[in-house]
């Protein structure tokens, strides 16, 4: 990302960048250089009505893009976000686990849809819609740093167990990723609420975050950037969250990059020598994303290494131009 906004501010153009929350974000604005981008813009990704954890301590959109605003210069007008109340989930002890859960999932989509309807909130959205770049962590359900771990999803009676039932797999920006085997059928109702149902306002609300993953085009001046960061342990999630759209750009490890990339296998021939043929590793969908990534970003380098051998060439010649006339040559 650090990247990205240097290439924006030595382009001279202003760059809008949505920040969700979670530790490991949280550890990227940290370690952001601590210089002044009078161009770029920090949204917080999400509208996140957080009640009181006693438990848990989720750090939210707001406090990570806060912190990249602080480290960017607190220019004013450069960090946009929207404080919502906590949604009000009706569940008692008297409930079942699975009673709880229903009323949990009905409860908070109808909470996203009456912010949504809000004047100053529907504003905030239609801006964070213009978002150039999306960065979230790809959470896994069975992750030990996530909204899951962290209980924020629990905090309102939302059951992982049952979750995993729906076939949810993990989360990108607190919408939910599924990893459905087969084509639902129409009774399959919990599934059919979960998939329907905006848990939160988040980037590429209401279509969702694949309508700005979808964005992604060589040309600059119309790419959208869906960035994601996971390690090893959520290459699964990653494949899912591909094959559904929803991202177009991973920051992993060597590991997860491997299971994710078409494999090498080798193969017996007709004249009985090793043959290596390469072939997808279960995510066909997601290879010409990844081919499109990495051609925008050889052809982004060599831009960049052009304009910095200019530049660099500009620096000599007038390091060149001081000399001669601080130290001119002697006469002789």
């Amino acid at each position: 990302m650090q990247y990205q906004m240097n290439t924006a501010q030595y382009e001279k153009r202003e760059l809008h960048i949505a920040i969700s929350g979670g530790k490991r974000i949280l550890d990227c604005m940290s370690s952001l250089e601590n210089i002044k981008r009078p161009l770029i813009h920090f949204y917080a990704s999400a509208a996140i009505g957080r009640g009181n954890m006693r438990k848990h301590s989720h750090i939210t959109p707001e406090v990570n893009a806060t912190i990249a605003w602080e480290r960017s210069g607190m220019l004013q007008g450069h960090l946009h976000y929207v404080s919502v109340a906590a949604p009000v989930v009706p569940i008692d002890s008297t409930m079942t686990t699975a009673a709880r859960h229903r009323v949990a999932v009905t409860s908070l989509q109808e909470h996203a849809a009456t912010l949504e309807r809000d004047h100053i909130v529907g504003k905030f959205l239609q801006d964070l819609s213009a978002a150039d770049i999306v960065v979230s962590e790809i959470t896994s359900i069975d992750g030990d740093r996530t909204p899951f771990a962290d209980g924020l999803f629990e905090t309102y009676g939302l059951n992982i167990e049952l979750l995993k039932k729906s076939h949810v797999v993990g989360a990108v920006n607190y919408e939910l990723i599924f990893n459905y085997p087969r084509k639902p059928s129409p009774d399959e109702t919990e599934y059919q609420r979960l998939k329907s149902a905006n848990l939160f306002l988040h980037a590429g609300h209401p279509a969702g975050i694949a309508s700005l993953a979808r964005q992604f085009h060589l040309d600059r001046d119309e790419q959208k950037m869906v960035i994601v960061i996971g390690e090893f342990e959520e290459w699964r999630t990653m494949g899912c969250a591909m094959d559904n759209g929803m991202i177009n750009t991973i920051i992993t490890d060597r590991d997860a990059a491997g299971c994710l990339a078409p494999q090498p296998i080798y193969t017996e021939g007709s004249d009985s020598d090793a043959q290596e043929e390469f072939v997808p590793s279960g995510y066909e969908r997601s290879i010409p994303r990844l081919e499109a990534a990495i051609k925008f970003y050889r052809e982004s380098v060599h831009r960049d290494v052009v304009a910095l051998r200019k530049e660099r060439d500009n620096l000599k010649y007038c390091q060149e131009q001081y000399d001669r006339i601080r130290h001119p040559k002697d006469p002789k």
